[in-house]
């Protein structure tokens, strides 16, 4: 099972298990219960809300903002608590905060033709998760526009492997 299709069970398995056990529990347990949970994933969608913007400028192109975002992203990371609480909300491919930040910056560099930079962004991002499937398939998408055919196939193949789509991972690389 591909890691998006196991994270997004888990998700509705803890809201069924949560929306089981809720009724069953007294109810001040339970709202005491819901009182500390939704504040911490209000919290997560609030740490992980530079990344967020980050991917919005990078879908409009506007690859300078979106590196300026990423960097405030990593800089919020500093603090160990926010870097916990970011786990929860920073995709569905990773739960590493920094895999996901070094994966769209190396997806910046990409398309503003910095290659090198580019290579050394998602290959942090690969060390830090080497199941981030999405890294993987711009690492293959950096091979192409490099015209290494071996490494393209060897990034390719483990996109795939991963979970990766096949068709959307043939489409971006022709």
């Amino acid at each position: 099972m591909v890691r998006p299709i196991r994270n997004w069970l888990l998700a509705a398995l803890a809201a069924a298990l949560l929306l089981l056990v809720l009724p069953a529990l007294p109810s001040a347990v339970g709202w005491t219960l819901a009182g500390l949970l939704l504040p911490v994933l209000g919290l997560a969608v609030f740490v992980t809300a530079p990344l967020r913007r980050a991917r919005r400028h990078f879908a409009r192109g506007a690859w300078d903002d979106a590196a300026l975002a990423v960097a405030a992203f990593e800089r919020s990371l500093e603090t160990p608590w926010r870097r916990e609480v970011a786990r929860l909300a920073v995709g569905s491919w990773t739960s590493n905060p920094h895999a996901a930040a070094r994966n769209l910056l190396g997806a910046v560099r990409i398309e503003q033709g910095r290659l090198d930079d580019a290579a050394t962004h998602l290959d942090r991002a690969i060390a830090l998760d080497p199941h981030y499937a999405i890294a993987w398939a711009n690492r293959a998408l950096l091979e192409k526009k490099r015209g290494d055919l071996p490494a393209l196939e060897r990034a390719r193949a483990e996109a795939l492997r991963l979970g990766a789509g096949r068709a959307r991972l043939l489409a971006a690389l022709g």
